[in-house]
């Protein structure tokens, strides 16, 4: 668990580091909010976060938790590096679950560390704290399925390319559905 995470921190820390760009921009346009004769009320400013974290932040966090996946399993795409790790004394059921908490700890621990500071900012500044829970709970299940599926694809195929490209059939399968039956019904 922790060489996965001294080896892939730069995942984590990448990832921390747009998520807290996004804070810093929502937290700037909250207090400019406050501050303005003409802002919105605090339960407003409170419940923009969700349209402040629009469809990049969904694409980000999709594609963190697909990095995360393919590092954290990258050793089953390459015969040797499979052949070493399967001769460790330790069980696959121990190697998958290690590998996978460690890519979950990956792409959730930016969540954590940046709900703290949201919080922190919301209490500082006088905003509600509901829609921050909300906000983390939303992510954490997102992160949570979209970790998983990658998890899948890489499972299923046991090839670097193909999980990417399942990842992505997998996640985008039911919008392209309903995109098509919504065209054909019209």
């Amino acid at each position: 668990f922790f060489n996965n995470i001294k080896r892939f921190w730069l995942i984590a820390f990448a990832y921390t580091f747009f998520l807290f760009l996004f804070m810093v921009g929502y937290l700037n346009y909250a207090s400019s909010q406050l501050n303005s004769i003409y802002g919105d009320d605090t339960f407003h400013i409170a419940a923009n976060i969700f349209s402040q974290s629009n469809d990049i932040m969904t694409l980000f966090l999709g594609f963190f938790c697909l990095i995360a996946a393919v590092a954290g399993f990258s050793y089953m795409h390459f015969t040797r590096n499979t052949a070493m790790i399967h001769s460790l004394p330790l069980t696959r059921d121990t190697l998958f679950t290690t590998n996978y908490l460690s890519g979950l700890f990956l792409v959730t621990f930016p969540i954590v560390f940046n709900a703290i500071i949201l919080i922190i900012a919301k209490i500082v500044m006088g905003i509600p704290l509901n829609y921050a829970f909300q906000w983390l709970g939303v992510n954490f299940a997102l992160t949570f399925l979209l970790y998983t599926f990658a998890v899948f694809a890489g499972m299923f195929t046991g090839h670097m390319a193909a999980q990417v490209f399942y990842y992505l059939i997998f996640n985008f399968l039911a919008v392209f559905l309903e995109f098509v039956i919504n065209n054909v019904l019209s």
